[in-house]
């Protein structure tokens, strides 16, 4: 798909962040590839075995170091019970839409319309009762299941839940986990994707260089920092594909 030094760079930065922050594969990654006229299919087909793999890791990194993983069984059953079955509505949704849609406008304006009105979304989840927030949680799923671009919905959610880095970090990393896998099987049973194994070969290598990038990172990040740099990339990454699109014209 790239060169491989530019692949190297691409897909261990974007590791590194997701190793720090819990997301970022396909936050940032998403709007990035789109930019580089790769379509939303094969974006999605192309990430979430790299999102996958690394929070497969980052998990397996907090569970041998038992004090650094935590996550809440509750929410984790609501995760399933509500939100992943519409990741599938989302992407039935796309399949029927994306050759008509632009769907460059549509990830750029989700992330960028979550970022500028994130505290507001915060103080709203934040009052919210119990079966609006189940509300929400359908609508990430749908969101992700359409964009790849519900990871910024699920940080903003988790982040108000909880206020300890640790715990945000973990629980992203489970959650996102569970959400890129079943994603990536919805992908195969709705487009009949196929994962290339032979592209992977050195990927794998620049996910185990980022993964190890990130936790030695994660020492030396403070709690506005994390929270912010996953945002920063996000909506820079979304503004640069808006600005590719219409300079079209």
């Amino acid at each position: 798909m790239f060169s491989e030094i530019i692949n190297f760079v691409l897909i261990s930065s974007l590791v590194a962040i997701q190793s720090i922050a819990g997301v970022g594969i396909l936050v940032v990654g998403t709007p990035i590839l789109l930019f580089l006229n790769i379509t939303i299919v094969e974006t999605m087909n192309y990430l979430l075995p790299i999102s996958i793999i690394t929070s497969l890791l980052n998990i397996m990194i907090m569970k041998f170091n038992n004090n650094n993983f935590y996550y809440d069984i509750n929410r984790l059953k609501y995760f399933f019970i509500i939100c992943i079955p519409f990741v599938f509505i989302g992407l039935i949704i796309l399949k029927y839409s994306y050759d008509i849609i632009n769907y460059d406008y549509i990830v750029s304006s989700i992330i960028i319309l979550t970022l500028v009105f994130k505290k507001k979304i915060s103080l709203i989840i934040k009052n919210l009762s119990k079966t609006l927030n189940k509300i929400i949680l359908m609508n990430i799923g749908i969101i992700h299941g359409m964009t790849n671009s519900g990871g910024t919905l699920l940080s903003i959610f988790l982040i108000n839940l909880s206020s300890l880095k640790k715990e945000i970090r973990s629980e992203l990393s489970l959650f996102y986990f569970f959400l890129a896998l079943i994603q990536f099987i919805f992908l195969y049973i709705v487009f009949g994707s196929q994962l290339n194994i032979q592209q992977y070969y050195f990927t794998i290598i620049y996910i185990i260089i980022g993964v190890i990038l990130g936790n030695i990172l994660i020492k030396y990040v403070k709690e506005k920092q994390f929270r912010g740099l996953i945002f920063f990339l996000a909506l820079i990454s979304s503004i640069s594909l808006i600005l590719k699109n219409l300079l079209k014209f």
